[in-house]
């Protein structure tokens, strides 16, 4: 399988950490931050003037996957903690599902921000966004995502 494209949302300075575990993992890895951050990474921005939340993070990235050739988006926040097999464990969960996305789960709990999202769907964000949708895991559910269980501590 050809790595994913990476996406560090909400970046901040101290993120060196995160992007340099997941690194191996992606072809490419680029930041989204509102505010300003000193990177050598592409840093992505809300296309949104509103900013509205994590939807907006997401579709910023997939539009730059896509313009990169990609067909799939992994994101993580920038504090995130993870397994080091993550973006394979989420590619082999796409692999079997289909073109929808993937949500890492702790518990009963879904991370929505440690997803893999698939290229094919950027319209169904672009279009949840522009009729006011901000709930990202109901799109989620919309989109018929599947859940990938993962161990220890985020």
């Amino acid at each position: 399988m050809i790595p994913p494209a990476g996406l560090v949302l909400d970046a901040t300075d101290g993120c060196d950490t995160i992007c340099a575990a997941f690194a191996p993992q992606l072809s490419i890895l680029a930041l989204h931050a509102n505010a300003p951050v000193e990177s050598d990474l592409p840093v992505l921005r809300d296309l949104y003037p509103e900013r509205p939340g994590l939807l907006a993070g997401i579709l910023s990235g997939l539009d730059w996957a896509a313009a990169q050739g990609f067909e799939q988006l992994v994101t993580f926040p920038a504090d995130a903690s993870v397994p080091p097999d993550l973006v394979a464990r989420l590619q082999e969960a796409a692999a079997q599902a289909g073109p929808v996305p993937v949500v890492a789960t702790m518990g009963e709990d879904r991370m929505p921000a440690i997803a893999l999202w698939p290229v094919v769907r950027t319209e169904s964000l672009r279009s949840a966004l522009a009729t006011g949708q901000r709930d990202v895991l109901a799109l989620m559910d919309a989109l018929e995502a599947v859940e990938l269980p993962l161990d220890g501590p985020l």
